[in-house]
């Protein structure tokens, strides 16, 4: 109970206030102090709501400034970098890819992209002309399904022929680090979607998506240090891959 003249904290079962003498048998006393204990509850728990919403929004700045600076670090020098990045990075892998996919996506949709130029399996469903929604998703999960299937083509060729001992975050990671390029172009497109530079915009896109076979080509390559003797060449292994990359973006 909170006396309501000093407000001091007092037992909840007292009969008056041992710092100040106010006595609490009078009803009207007793209720004022009830509201001064109820609303000293709701500032403590408002107080604790602030402080975790500040050290969330501490988090999410730390972890955007660490990212930021991973992704300019890795575009200045992307070969050097990802050879020296391992397993601990496969978060900035993910978020990387994840915005690369969501921005060239948009980009797409801005740009009002017909979907059947990138050709495939896709054409067969979809009309060549169709709102800006729907282009959106459909690159978007055109997208998550080629880079995706792609990735898991790299761990198995790591893996199966190149003989290789490595875990999947760790492929993500290298991966990764060489999308801060697809990344970088991706910004571009999307840049020049929005400013109606259509032109500029689809040879940006176009160059986009060959650097996503040549980063395919630039991951398993760079694990060629770690091969084993009796195992595949690591320049055949990764002429596999980035065909089989290939293949897959063709197919849808």
């Amino acid at each position: 109970m909170i006396c309501p003249q000093c407000q001091k904290k007092n037992k909840d079962d007292a009969t008056f206030c041992p710092y100040c003498g106010l006595k609490f048998a009078d009803k009207e006393v007793s209720a004022l102090a009830e509201q001064a204990s109820a609303r000293q509850q709701q500032e403590f728990e408002s107080n604790a709501q602030t402080t975790k919403s500040d050290v969330f929004s501490e988090k999410v700045t730390n972890v955007s400034k660490n990212f930021f600076t991973y992704f300019l670090t890795n575009l200045k020098s992307p070969t050097k970098q990802a050879g020296k990045i391992g397993e601990n990075q496969f978060v900035n892998g993910y978020v990387t890819i994840g915005l690369y996919v969501l921005i060239y996506s948009l980009a797409v949709a801005m740009g009002r992209r017909i979907f059947s130029d990138f050709g495939g399996f896709f054409d067969s469903f979809f009309d060549s002309t169709f709102d800006a929604s729907k282009l959106f998703l459909q690159t978007l999960f055109r997208e998550v399904v080629v880079i995706g299937v792609t990735v898991v083509v790299i761990f198995v060729v790591l893996q199966q022929l190149m003989k290789i001992k490595i875990s999947f975050h760790e492929v993500i990671s290298r991966f990764g680090a060489y999308m801060t390029i697809c990344l970088a172009l991706g910004l571009l497109y999307f840049l020049f979607a929005i400013t109606s530079l259509y032109s500029v915009q689809s040879f940006v896109g176009r160059l986009a998506s060959i650097s996503e076979s040549i980063i395919v080509l630039a991951t398993v390559y760079s694990f060629r240090n770690n091969t084993r003797e009796d195992a595949f060449d690591p320049f055949f292994a990764a002429l596999i891959a980035a065909g089989a990359g290939a293949l897959i973006a063709r197919l849808f």
